[in-house]
């Protein structure tokens, strides 16, 4: 490995970091309804819905979702890796 990573560097150039997270919250269906984007989410089964969002939509989601006082936060998971 130590012989084909300078290689593999030389070849493909650095490795790109990649970081992902995702938020999870509760809120009341009527808040929900107050705070979601405009944009169309997907939905499954028992009623997650999930968006893809741009940097200017997630800055106004965040900022509505924590002036809220009826938003639980669950979990932030964050993934990082590296791509080629």
């Amino acid at each position: 490995m130590k012989l084909i990573e300078p290689l593999r560097r030389e070849v493909l150039g650095p490795l790109k970091q990649v970081s992902v997270a995702a938020h999870f919250a509760t809120m009341p269906a009527a808040e929900m309804k107050l705070i979601a984007p405009q944009s169309t989410g997907s939905t499954n089964a028992d009623g997650t819905i999930a968006w893809l969002l741009s940097p200017a939509q997630i800055q106004s989601l965040n900022k509505r979702l924590n002036t809220s006082t009826n938003v639980d936060w669950i979990s932030a998971p964050r993934v990082l890796t590296l791509e080629e």
